[in-house]
């Protein structure tokens, strides 16, 4: 079978399993790989050696890196500190809405999962809610803008591999100059839209601030506040410094997760370090596993031939400056989770040069990262986390986040052509 055949039977079968009988992403994405080789008719040991190798290639890119995420994220939890962080915050910003927004958009890239640092902001957030309704705005608002820093912030697991793939020559300091502005610009403009859309009686009401956290003993001679920022301080030192030394993408993406996490457990008393890890660990083994699942894939489809397939298809119907912005999209629409569009995208895209020939690096990763956020329906698990988490039905989920993450990502993608336009 032709590659392009293939490629839309394999996500259509992974986008039933995960939808109507809600199979594990990793066995969904394992066997869309094997079913993938089947239909192309690879061999058995050309299929399992790319399923290995392509497993084997992103557990070393994102092992630590989702560890790290992940035990900070249990230390942060274990010792109450994501209340001293909204706590802080509210002193910049006691609108419930813009806390939201601005604790999502800090927090998910250094957790290294959008899912994670929603989850520990519930508890936190969920209580400046004055209604369900309103409860509902401002978990959304969260979920936005953690997705919106997610997929643009320098080094999140999204960034990681599209940077290190295609934009090797692109300077993190060059990327995070447009990055950032962009990403603040959205969530920005999502703070705007919320008050906007609440009405005058939520926006013109008193201003709430969370209970004031309990003093605490200091543990080690280390307080609250120390524990709970320090870390963050931290990676963005090393960042700094890693930047000036000229070392490779390669280690800022390892080193600066790792860093805060070594920083969190020296912080944390002895008494938390064992549970704390012990939780770290199985959590990063279920997103691994995922994404391990997407690098199988990945490799198989690009071992197949889709990468010249998808070019000779779509060469003559979109301009080229778009063809990375629809392979993302399109295998975003299919399954959900943006590591794995990130991941095979770029797999994709490597193969085949003349797919991003006379783009510049810049705009490549932009593209992708637009892509993730186009259709983030049925098959993205937030999606429905949001749903459970706030009682809220499909439609409104769907009203105030699927909806202003594709406008987000149409801005993404105009970005991306602006810069195109003015490097030719």
């Amino acid at each position: 079978m032709d590659p392009i055949s293939a490629f839309a039977i394999t996500f259509t079968v992974i986008f039933i399993a995960g939808v109507a009988f809600r199979i594990s992403p990793f066995f969904t994405l394992t066997g869309g790989a094997l079913l993938f080789g089947l239909l192309i008719g690879l061999s058995p040991d050309v299929l399992v050696a790319g399923i290995t190798d392509g497993m084997g290639r992103v557990f070393g890119v994102f092992a630590m890196i989702i560890l790290s995420g992940m035990v900070l994220s249990a230390l942060l939890k274990e010792q109450g500190l994501i209340e001293v962080i909204i706590d802080d915050l509210s002193r910049l910003s006691a609108r419930p809405g813009t806390l939201a927004a601005v604790s999502g958009y800090l927090l998910s890239v250094p957790l290294t999962c959008t899912i994670t640092a929603y989850v520990l902001l519930i508890p936190v957030l969920s209580p400046l809610g004055r209604n369900p309704h309103h409860k509902t705005a401002i978990l959304t608002l969260a979920a936005v803008s953690a997705t919106v820093s997610y997929v643009l912030i320098f080094p999140s697991p999204v960034v990681a591999p599209v940077f290190a793939g295609m934009a090797q020559d692109l300077s993190p300091l060059t990327y995070l100059a447009v990055a950032i502005p962009l990403s603040a610009l959205i969530v920005g403009a999502c703070i705007i839209a919320d008050r906007m859309k609440e009405g005058r009686d939520l926006t013109t009401a008193p201003l709430i601030r969370p209970h004031p956290i309990k003093p605490e003993t200091t543990t080690n001679g280390i307080s609250p506040r120390m524990r709970a920022w320090l870390p963050f301080f931290v990676m963005g030192a090393v960042m700094v410094c890693a930047f000036s030394s000229g070392v490779s993408h390669l280690i800022i993406i390892e080193v600066t997760p790792v860093s805060g996490m070594i920083s969190a457990l020296l912080l944390a008393p002895h008494a938390a370090w064992r549970p704390c890890t012990k939780e770290g660990v199985q959590r990063a083994g279920v997103i691994l596993f995922d994404i391990c699942g997407a690098g199988a894939l990945g490799a198989l489809i690009v071992e197949g031939g889709f990468s010249t397939a998808a070019y000779t298809s779509l060469a003559p119907v979109l301009p080229q400056v778009l063809i990375p912005f629809t392979l993302a999209a399109i295998i975003q629409t299919a399954q959900g989770s943006r590591i794995t569009t990130a991941v095979v995208t770029t797999a994709t895209l490597v193969s085949i040069p003349s797919l991003t020939a006379g783009i510049s690096p810049l705009t490549t990763v932009l593209m992708v990262s637009a892509g993730t956020c186009l259709f983030s329906t049925v098959t993205d698990p937030f999606f429905w986390i949001i749903c459970r988490t706030t009682g809220a039905p499909p439609l409104e989920v769907t009203l105030r986040y699927t909806i202003p993450l594709a406008l987000a990502g149409l801005t993404i993608l105009a970005a991306a052509l602006s810069i195109q336009f003015f490097t030719i």
